[in-house]
């Protein structure tokens, strides 16, 4: 790779010297020259392609088709050929991701498919029997979905999620830690009830307090008074 692709075509230079023979019967290796305008291969088909960065310096092969494809690289389609070059330089189609050994990826899963970084501190993985995990940072922040366990997710900072029509629970829900809403208890719990399940909370409420020790009653006044207004 010379420079960074547009995700199209990218300009190459071949890693493997070629070989030519002097007049003397001397042996001399060479660099090819630079070709330029390869089309990339990315994985694709049917409406949906993956695509990834091209940067300066990526590693890949350089395929060269057995005749000319500068009609068909224009216009698509089927074309007939504009001479009859074989095998040329000028005809070469990038595919990256092939890589020598000083680029040998790290942290390599043996078990499931990976899209990652290179350094695999970003991982996505779908593992044939458990399911997928996505591992951001080194695994400070994770959500799996595995197909005994069910759903998980954690964050070594925060996890914010918002909606704009509001979240739907359906089951039990069950919370250890403090629970601190930021509107308010009543104001973000209770503000969408309606003013009949409210009066029914109340009295709810204050037929409990007579049963309740005389510390707790007082801060049962206290919520239903709150509630009430």
């Amino acid at each position: 790779m010379i420079k960074d692709a547009d995700g199209h075509t990218v300009s190459i230079q071949p890693t493997v010297k070629a070989v030519f023979r002097k007049e003397d019967g001397s042996l001399q290796q060479v660099d090819y020259p630079p070709i330029t305008d390869a089309p990339i291969q990315f994985s694709g088909g049917g409406g949906v392609t993956s695509t990834h960065p091209i940067k300066q310096d990526d590693e890949g092969i350089a395929l060269f088709m057995a005749r000319s494809m500068d009609a068909w690289h224009q216009q698509g389609g089927t074309q007939a050929q504009i001479d009859a070059r074989v095998a040329d330089l000028s005809d070469a189609v990038y595919i990256p991701g092939i890589r020598s050994t000083p680029r040998k990826l790290p942290k390599f899963n043996p078990d499931a498919h990976e899209m990652r970084s290179d350094d695999g501190k970003h991982v996505v993985s779908l593992h044939p029997q458990k399911g997928v995990t996505v591992s951001v940072d080194d695994g400070k922040h994770t959500l799996a979905f595995d197909k005994d366990t069910g759903i998980s997710m954690k964050s070594g900072m925060s996890i914010a999620m918002e909606s704009a029509k509001g979240f739907a629970f359906k089951g039990d829900l069950n919370v250890k830690g403090k629970v601190s809403p930021s509107g308010g208890l009543f104001g973000s719990v209770f503000q969408g009830m309606a003013g009949g399940a409210m009066v029914l909370l109340v009295a709810l409420l204050a037929s409990q307090v007579r049963a309740i020790p005389e510390p707790v009653q007082r801060a049962a006044y206290t919520f239903t008074a709150l509630v009430s207004r």
